[in-house]
């Protein structure tokens, strides 16, 4: 049906039309392909736009915009923009997500009605807020119609009073808005003891963390005098040891860092060794310390600031190596990938 076309940019009613006939045929030809025969053809479309934008009411283009959705926008929007078709414009810059051009539009044509409607459209929050303090300040700067933006806080709850108050005259009596400073004041009111509430509540989960944590401080377990490593099967009291009370394994302190470290990361292994270091090293330094005779105040000071260092970053080694049972975590989990034996060992099993 495309053909058409060329033939329909030719028409022109005063030349083509039969005498007493003015209405437009080829809008009415279009009318009837779009309409009756379900033409979807976005030339056909953007056409019948063409013919609806030179008409002086748009109310014909505005209704046909709002009912189809084949006809190009961008093209549209530059065609009435061309013929000052507002309406129209603000309808395609909706349609095409623009809700910040449609409210700018909408508020140079005096529209605020509209303006609101495509404010509310926006579904950023950010962007609807700042949408409708423009309307608001509009009203207030452009109109002088204080009421008129205090009712906009009915109609959004993305507006409070403190949001439009610094745009007000300085002439603006208070008993014009007492209702909503009172309304304002009591959601304040509400907001405060909601918020007492949640504190209240991170208060009293803040007290059961801190019972946790000092039951796990005090857990305790024993082991006998013949209990083993778990790792390396020797006695478990030979050397320095870790116990799980809940699943009850025990491991050589050096055993499990060993055991630990081939599951940590490059960066990981770099901090432990730096850690490692910082421990074997302070022991030297409190002793260098303690051995003078002058035991002022500054050297306690410093002595203090080791000991403190000295047990943060044992601490963070024991976060580290020490914090999950081998066997029960899902540090076994990540050694699924690793050999059975180092690439030196394997040599030997070759046949």
């Amino acid at each position: 049906s495309t053909w058409v076309i060329p033939a329909l940019v030719k028409y022109a009613p005063e030349r083509h039309n039969p005498p007493g006939v003015k209405e437009d045929q080829a809008v009415k030809y279009l009318e009837w392909l779009i309409h009756k025969q379900a033409n979807a053809d976005t030339a056909l479309h953007n056409m019948l736009v063409s013919f609806y934008a030179r008409e002086a009411d748009e109310g014909n283009l505005l209704r046909f915009l709002r009912s189809s959705q084949h006809y190009d926008p961008r093209s549209a929007l530059r065609l009435c923009l061309e013929k000052g078709k507002a309406d129209c414009c603000i309808h395609i810059y909706a349609h095409m997500g623009l809700y910040e051009d449609a409210v700018r539009l909408a508020l140079q044509v005096h529209n605020v009605k509209l303006a609101m409607a495509n404010a509310d459209k926006a579904e950023d929050e950010v962007i609807k807020k700042t949408l409708w303090l423009d309307i608001a300040t509009f009203a207030v700067r452009k109109r002088n119609d204080v009421r008129q933006a205090i009712e906009m806080l009915q109609r959004t709850p993305c507006l409070k009073l403190e949001d439009i108050l610094p745009y007000f005259p300085d002439f603006c009596l208070i008993k014009d808005f007492k209702v909503e400073i009172a309304e304002s004041l009591e959601d304040y009111n509400n907001r405060i003891e909601a918020l007492k509430g949640e504190m209240e509540e991170a208060s009293d989960n803040s007290n059961s963390v801190r019972g946790n944590v000092e039951e796990l401080r005090n857990r305790y377990g024993y082991i006998t005098a013949t209990q083993a490593c778990d790792l390396c099967e020797t006695l478990a009291l030979n050397a320095n040891f870790y116990l799980f009370p809940s699943c009850r394994h025990v491991f050589h302190e050096g055993c499990l860092a060993k055991q630990v470290k081939h599951t940590l990361s490059r960066d990981e292994l770099n901090r432990v060794s730096e850690l490692e270091h910082e421990l074997a090293q302070q022991p030297r330094h409190r002793a260098q310390a303690n051995q003078a005779e002058e035991a002022d105040e500054e050297r306690q000071a410093a002595a203090e600031r080791l000991a403190a260092a000295r047990k943060e970053a044992r601490r963070e080694l024991d976060a580290i190596l020490y914090a999950e049972c081998i066997f029960c975590s899902d540090l076994m989990i990540r050694t699924l990938n690793q050999r059975f034996v180092d690439a030196e060992e394997a040599s030997h099993w070759v046949l």
